[in-house]
Parts: C-alpha cells; sequence; structure tokens
C-alpha cells in the first residue's frame, strides 16, 4: 500500500471514496482493512472531519446537541472558521447561541484541550455517519426526512 504523500496522498484518497456510495465504499474500505490496517484507520478517520459539520441541518444539530455537551462543542469551535461558527449560531437558539459564545470567549485554553474536545465530538459523529443517524451532505442534493 502507498503511504504518506505519494500520489496525492490521504486527502485524494478521501476525496475518491466521498464521491462512491456508502455501499461501494464500504467494499473498497474492507479491502483496505484486509490488506492495511493502518491505512483503513488513516481513510476511515479521514472521511468525516470537523468541519463537515457544517452540512449539518437544523434537525441534525438539535439531535446531535443531545448527545455532546455545549461546552465540549465550544471548545472544539475556538479555532474553527467563522462559517462553521455561524453555522452553528444560526441553527441553534439564542440563549445557547450567548452559552457558546460564553463558554468560547471566556478564556484562553490549551489547543490540546481544544483536540480533546474535537475528538469526542468527533467519536459522536462518526458514530452516527455510520449507522445513518447523520448524513453531511456537502452538495445539499437531497432533501433528508
Amino acid at each position: 500500500m502507498f503511504k504518506g504523500n505519494k500520489f496525492g496522498g490521504i486527502r485524494a484518497a478521501v476525496k475518491i471514496l466521498q464521491t462512491l456510495t456508502s455501499g461501494e465504499r464500504e467494499k473498497i474500505l474492507q479491502n483496505i482493512e484486509k490488506k492495511d490496517p493502518q491505512m483503513f484507520d488513516l481513510l476511515k478517520n479521514n472521511l468525516v472531519v470537523f468541519e463537515d459539520l457544517q452540512f449539518m441541518t437544523s434537525k441534525m444539530i438539535g439531535e446531535f446537541l443531545k448527545e455532546v455537551s455545549l461546552a465540549d462543542l465550544a471548545l472544539a469551535l475556538k479555532t474553527s472558521s467563522d462559517e462553521l461558527k455561524n453555522h452553528f449560531y444560526n441553527n441553534i437558539s439564542s440563549g445557547m447561541k450567548k452559552d457558546l459564545e460564553d463558554i468560547m470567549n471566556k478564556k484562553l485554553v490549551p489547543v490540546s484541550q481544544v483536540e480533546a474536545a474535537r475528538a469526542k465530538i468527533m467519536e459522536v459523529v462518526r458514530k452516527k455517519v455510520e449507522t445513518g443517524q447523520l448524513i453531511l451532505d456537502p452538495q445539499k442534493n437531497e432533501e433528508y426526512v
């Protein structure tokens, strides 16, 4: 298997995998897992990244917030793009928005705390994506019911 940045690296492979149907993607990932478990882990962990949360609908955000703490979300958003922050701000209540902003602006925290909060959140996100409870569609081509 190719390691490192050869032929576009992990990002290129992830982009290719994201264009496939979930069935095709699972089949390919199963084959990769048999041949190279480390590559499988890298690909799987990069298929969904924190910035992809901007593709959640307000309903998905509501369900998501039942499973993650507001404090973890605020920490994780500290170093996120304005686009992602605004997506959350626009899809939550004004009271929750104020709470998020208060936590984010409260004090300086080590980057390791931000990364730990993101890891906790991404664990929930990946489980929800795998079970079909969360669909992150960058093209927004479909309406989900």
